[in-house]
């Protein structure tokens, strides 16, 4: 990285300063989840993505189709 050292010296100032504050650091997201988050996100990530993707590549075949059939 470019500025690594900048980088984690603001990073460290900024955990000094929650701990000073008294604030806590989150938990990992694995420990915050329950038994089927993960499938959920998983489908709906799909949901969201693949219907959009097959939309970007029907408009490059019709593209293709009219460069050279048409």
């Amino acid at each position: 990285m470019l500025f690594r050292r900048k980088f984690e010296g603001q990073l460290n100032a900024l955990r000094d300063k929650k701990r000073k504050n008294g604030e806590t650091e989150q938990p990992p997201l694995k420990d915050s989840m329950e038994k089927g988050d993960l499938l959920a996100m998983i489908l709906s990530a799909l949901l969201v993505i693949v219907p959009v993707v097959l939309l970007i590549l029907l408009a490059m075949a019709g593209v293709g189709y009219l460069f050279f059939f048409h």
